[in-house]
């Protein structure tokens, strides 16, 4: 913006090659016209709503972005979980999504989605669900780990439980859920497996 002196201008209000002229308090006010804004492609609509879904997701599951992820140079485990959310979301190409807990369990599920980037492993967990909705978890660890277990009876929050593990089989018992998702940490970084191994969802 700049005042401009000049006599030929004194009283000239409107629009001349990219410049707009207006009078304000008796100076000719030179401003430059404001950039039309391109119309976002249908591709970076979807990649907005996206990334917005993912966010809102995180805010149901309490600590998953901390503990499923760790730092991979400037970027944040927040920020390479929501990468990775989008991600999924792309993958199975649903875009009327209501965030929560059970959207999250679905999308991983759904993109055959890999849980942690951190180390592979060879521990194996499987799932089984009672005739009243209960859910039992069945893990071999290889190794002494921390078990992060979020679970819901509705779908919408996942309550968090941090466990401490030793190698071998173990059992545990989650009661009623409709649905689970479990995190394996070892030496403060997640272990590497399929979504298939990690989430439960009752039918």
């Amino acid at each position: 913006m700049a005042i401009s002196k000049a006599p030929i201008l004194h009283g000239a209000k409107g629009k001349l090659d990219g410049i707009y002229i207006r009078q304000e308090f008796g100076n000719t006010i030179l401003s430059s016209m404001p950039r039309k804004r391109s119309k976002s492609s249908r591709l970076q609509r979807v990649q907005n709503s996206f990334f917005h879904i993912a966010v809102k997701c995180l805010k149901y599951v309490p600590m998953y972005a901390q503990y499923a992820y760790v730092r991979d140079g400037m970027r944040s485990p927040y920020n390479m979980c929501v990468s990775a959310l989008v991600n999924a979301f792309h993958s199975i190409g649903v875009t009327d999504l209501t965030p929560n807990f059970l959207c999250l369990c679905n999308t991983l599920i759904g993109s055959d989605a890999v849980i942690g980037n951190g180390t592979p492993s060879d521990d194996s967990l499987s799932f089984s669900i009672g005739e009243q909705s209960d859910v039992t978890l069945t893990a071999n660890f290889v190794d002494p780990c921390t078990l992060c277990v979020w679970k819901s009876q509705d779908g919408r929050y996942g309550t968090l439980q941090v466990l401490e593990y030793q190698s071998g089989e173990s059992v545990m018992m989650l009661g009623q859920c409709k649905c689970c998702m479990v995190v394996i940490r070892r030496n403060d970084v997640p272990v590497q497996l399929p979504s298939s191994e990690c989430v439960c969802i009752v039918p």
